[in-house]
C-alpha cells in the first residue's frame, strides 16, 4: 500500500533483477503506440488497454469501486491469479493500469516512445496497491502547446496523446484551440461579416493559439474552407475520445475579443483597442456592458454547442499579456463575461490563466468564486507560483501548475526539488484543488511524469528513489550505470536553480538579437554542475551494451549527448570571442572552426533519431494540405514559427529547435556568415552589416526537401563525440 515508487516490484532486489526477469520470460515491445484492432463492444478502458498492450490486455480485469474521500482512488490487486485493476471511474482505472505496467512489469508508456515489457505470468506486490488522489483536478495543456508541439498532428498522434493523458490521470484538459476556426466563421457570418473579413481574422495553422488569446489576428493565414472543416472533424474525434475516457474538456469561452473589422459594421458599439502584443496589433475588445456583447456571446455559445456539444469548463483571458484599455470597468467586465457564460451553460466554470497580472483582481471581484478556476501557471518558477503574491487567489479555487518549457526549446531543464514539494506546500494555501502542466512545448517528459505521479502521493517523494525507478521503467531492466546516470541528472540538470530554461548557443543569432539570448547572459544556463551532467552522460554510455536494442535508451543517450555538447558549445563560443579580442586571425580561425564543427557534429548525432528531424516537422505540416499552394503555406508556417515567428524582429528564435536539418541548414550557415564577417574585420576590411532577421525570413520561403528517416547510429555517434571532445571537456573543467 506504499505510495512511494519502488525500484523493482514483487520484492526483487536490484542485484538479482536481471536473473529474475529472464526467469519469468519477459517479452519486449519497444515500439511507438501500437494501433491494435479492437472489438467495437469494448469499454473505453478496455479499448485503451488494447491499444497499448494488444491481445494481452484481455487478461486484465477492470472494475469500478467507490471512493470514500470524494477524490479519485485506484487499486491494483491479484485475486486468484487474476489481475484486477479497479478505480472509481475510467480515469482512475487507467491510472491503475499505468501503475501496474510501471511497478509490476517495469514498463512505461512514455510521451515519445513506449517501452513495454510483459512477463509471461502476471504478479503484483503482496497486499496489492491502493492509492488515493491528492487533489480533485489533474490539468493538462497550455494554449501554446497546440502550436509549439501539436500544430501538425493527425488523429493517430492525438489518439496516442489522449491515451497517455488518461494513463497519467489527467481529468481536465484544454480543448479550446482546434476547431475554433469553424466557430468563428459561423459567428462572423451571423454577424453580417464578409468571407474576406473572416479570412483576414482567422490565424494560420501554426499561430491559432495566440489568435485565441487575443494577441494577433490573421497572421500565418489565410486559411481555406477545407482546412476549417478538417479541424472541425479532428476536434470532434478528440472530444469524443476525451469524453469516453472521462477527461473534461476546457472549451473556449467568449470574453469580448472581436475582429477589428467588426467596428465598421457596428460603428456605435463599445469596441476598444487592446494595444499591441510583441509588435502585433491585438484584436479589439467588445465591452460586456454593450448589448452587442450579449447578442454576440449568445451566438458564439450556440454555434460552439451545435458543433461540439456540451461542456462545463470554458477558458478565456481578456488582457492576456497586454495593457488595460483606458476607462474600462474591470469588475463590470468580469461580471459580464461570467453572466454570458452562465446564461449559455448554467453552472459553467470560467477557467483563467494565472500569469503575470492576469486575471486582474478587480475583474475577479466581479465573478462568483464558485464559477471560477484559476490555473496558477508557474509553480516551478522563481516565486513558487503567483498565488503567493495574489493572497492565495482570494478564495477562488485554483490549480498549482508548472510551465517547465518555453517555446518548445529542447534545452534539458527541470526544478525537481521545487516541483516535488510545491503541491504539498500549496495545499495549505487557500482553495488549491489541483496540479497541472502548462508547458508551452512538450519537452523533458520525465518532469511531467514526476508531476502527475505527485497527484497520487500523500507526501513529497524521495527523488533519488523516483529517478532510479524511472530508469528501470524507461529501459525495462535494472542497470547500475543507468540508475547512476538518472540520479546524477536529478541532482544537476533536473535540479536547476535558474527560473526557467535557456536556449542553445548554436541556436542563437550571432548578433545577440535572439529572444532570451545567452550571448549576453552566460550565467543563466549553468545554474547546475556541468561536470555532473557530463558524469551522468558517461554513466549512461556505460549501459550501451546492456540497452543496445532499447529505443528509449538510444533516444535518451542522444538527448543527453546533445545537451552536454550544447554546454560545451557556449564555453567554446567564449574561446572565439577571446581570440577576437586579441585580434589573432590564426587563433580565431582555429577556434571558430571548432565551433562550426560542433554544430555539424550535433546535426549528425540528431539525424539518428526521428524525434529530432526537421524534415519530420515539415513533412507533417505539408501532409495536412491538399494542393501545392496549401502545402506551401503550411510549410511556411512551420518554418516561420521556429525561426522569425512574426513579421518583425522581437521573437526571433523564441521557438528555436535543435533538430537535424535546422543545425546544418539554418544555424550553421548563419554562424558561418558571422565568422566570415569577423574574419573580414580582422583583415582590416569593412564588411557590409548582416541583417540576420531578413536572412532568416528568406529561409522561411524555401521548400527544400529534407530527410524524414534517420541515418547513423545513436550509440556510435555519442561515443564519437565523447572521444573527439574529451580534451575540451577536460580543459573546460567538465570531465569529472
Amino acid at each position: 500500500m506504499d505510495d512511494e515508487f519502488p525500484v523493482s516490484a514483487n520484492g526483487i532486489n536490484r542485484r538479482n533483477f536481471l536473473s529474475a526477469t529472464l526467469a519469468t520470460g519477459l517479452t519486449a515491445s519497444m515500439t511507438s503506440h501500437r494501433a491494435n484492432s479492437q472489438p467495437a463492444h469494448l469499454s473505453p478502458i478496455a479499448a485503451l488497454a488494447r491499444r497499448v498492450l494488444g491481445p494481452r490486455a484481455d487478461e486484465l480485469t477492470f472494475e469500478i469501486i467507490e471512493t470514500q474521500s470524494g477524490l479519485d482512488v485506484f487499486e491494483v490487486q491479484c485475486v486468484n491469479g487474476k489481475i484486477m485493476l479497479r478505480g472509481n471511474n475510467t480515469i482512475a482505472q487507467a491510472v491503475a493500469l499505468n501503475c501496474f505496467l510501471r511497478e509490476c512489469c517495469h514498463s512505461l508508456v512514455s510521451w515519445d516512445i513506449n517501452q513495454i515489457n510483459l512477463p509471461t505470468k502476471w504478479s503484483v506486490p503482496s497486499g496489492g496497491i491502493r492509492r488515493n488522489a491528492l487533489v480533485q483536478y489533474r490539468y493538462f495543456l497550455n494554449y501554446c502547446t497546440y502550436s509549439y508541439t501539436m500544430a501538425f498532428w493527425d488523429w493517430p498522434r492525438w489518439q496516442r496523446e489522449l491515451d497517455w493523458m488518461a494513463l497519467n490521470g489527467i481529468n481536465l484538459a484544454l480543448a479550446a484551440v482546434i476547431g475554433q476556426e469553424c466557430v468563428w466563421q459561423n459567428v462572423m457570418r451571423r454577424m453580417g461579416q464578409s468571407e474576406d473579413e473572416i479570412r483576414q481574422f482567422i490565424a494560420g495553422p501554426a499561430f491559432t493559439p495566440w489568435w485565441l488569446m487575443d494577441n494577433l489576428e490573421g497572421w500565418g493565414g489565410p486559411v481555406w474552407e477545407e482546412w476549417i472543416e478538417s479541424r472541425r472533424q479532428l476536434q470532434t474525434r478528440i472530444l469524443n475520445r476525451m469524453r469516453s475516457l472521462g477527461i473534461e474538456p476546457v472549451f473556449q469561452g467568449f470574453y469580448g475579443m472581436v475582429p477589428s473589422s467588426l467596428k465598421k459594421h457596428y460603428p456605435n458599439s463599445k469596441i476598444v483597442s487592446t494595444g499591441e502584443w510583441c509588435m502585433f496589433s491585438r484584436p479589439p475588445m467588445l465591452l460586456p456592458e454593450d448589448p452587442l456583447f450579449t447578442r454576440m456571446a449568445k451566438i458564439w455559445y450556440e454555434e460552439q454547442h451545435q458543433l461540439f456539444g456540451e461542456a462545463k469548463y470554458f477558458g478565456g483571458d481578456p488582457f492576456h499579456e497586454g495593457s488595460l484599455p483606458a476607462g474600462v470597468d474591470l469588475q463590470r467586465v468580469g461580471t459580464g463575461i461570467e453572466s454570458a457564460m452562465q446564461q449559455a451553460h448554467s453552472g459553467a466554470v470560467w477557467v483563467m490563466q494565472g500569469w503575470e497580472a492576469n486575471p486582474h483582481q478587480r475583474m475577479l471581484a466581479g465573478t462568483n468564486k464558485e464559477n471560477t478556476l484559476i490555473l496558477d501557471l508557474w509553480g516551478d518558477g522563481p516565486d513558487g507560483g503567483f498565488y503567493r503574491k495574489r493572497k492565495n487567489w482570494s478564495g477562488h479555487p485554483w490549480v498549482w501548475c508548472i510551465i517547465n518549457n518555453f517555446g518548445g526549446n529542447l534545452w534539458i531543464y527541470g526544478r525537481w526539488d521545487n516541483i516535488a514539494k510545491g503541491p504539498f506546500e500549496a495545499l495549505k494555501c487557500g482553495r488549491m484543488c489541483g496540479i497541472g502542466a502548462m508547458m508551452e512545448g512538450t519537452v523533458d517528459y520525465p518532469t511531467f511524469q514526476l508531476l502527475f505521479d505527485l497527484a497520487w502521493c500523500s507526501h513529497t517523494p524521495n527523488l533519488n528513489k523516483w529517478a532510479a525507478s524511472y530508469a528501470v521503467q524507461r529501459y525495462g531492466k535494472y542497470s547500475a550505470p543507468a540508475e547512476a546516470a538518472w540520479v546524477l541528472m536529478k541532482t544537476s540538470v533536473y535540479n536547476s536553480k535558474a527560473p526557467s530554461q535557456c536556449s542553445c548557443i548554436f541556436c542563437n543569432s550571432p548578433d545577440g538579437t535572439s529572444w532570451n539570448s545567452v550571448i549576453h547572459n552566460h550565467l543563466k544556463p549553468f545554474s547546475y554542475s556541468r561536470g555532473q551532467l557530463v558524469l551522468a552522460w558517461r554513466s549512461l554510455m556505460e549501459a550501451a551494451d546492456f540497452f543496445e536494442k532499447v529505443p528509449t535508451y538510444r533516444f535518451d543517450l542522444t538527448n543527453v549527448t546533445r545537451q552536454v555538447l550544447d554546454n560545451l558549445g557556449l564555453w567554446q563560443y567564449d574561446r572565439m570571442i577571446d581570440a577576437l579580442k586579441t585580434k589573432s586571425r590564426v587563433e580565431f580561425n582555429r577556434q571558430s572552426q571548432i565551433f562550426l564543427n560542433m554544430i555539424l557534429d550535433e546535426d549528425q548525432l540528431l539525424n539518428t533519431q526521428e524525434g529530432f528531424l526537421l524534415g519530420r516537422w515539415i513533412a507533417d505540416a505539408r501532409a495536412l494540405g491538399k494542393t501545392a499552394i496549401q502545402k506551401q503555406l503550411l510549410e511556411h508556417d512551420a518554418r516561420t514559427l521556429i525561426t522569425v515567428w512574426g513579421p518583425k524582429p522581437g521573437l526571433l528564435d523564441y521557438s528555436a529547435r535543435e533538430w537535424a536539418g535546422m543545425l546544418k541548414n539554418f544555424y550553421f550557415p548563419r554562424w558561418l556568415l558571422w565568422v566570415r564577417q569577423q574574419q573580414s574585420i580582422l583583415h582590416d576590411n569593412a564588411p557590409k552589416p548582416v541583417d540576420y532577421f531578413a536572412w532568416a525570413q528568406k529561409w522561411t520561403l524555401e521548400n527544400t526537401q529534407l530527410p524524414t528517416v534517420t541515418t547513423g547510429d545513436s550509440i556510435l555517434q555519442a561515443k564519437h563525440i565523447a572521444r573527439k571532445y574529451k580534451f575540451m571537456f577536460q580543459e573546460a573543467g567538465q570531465w569529472l
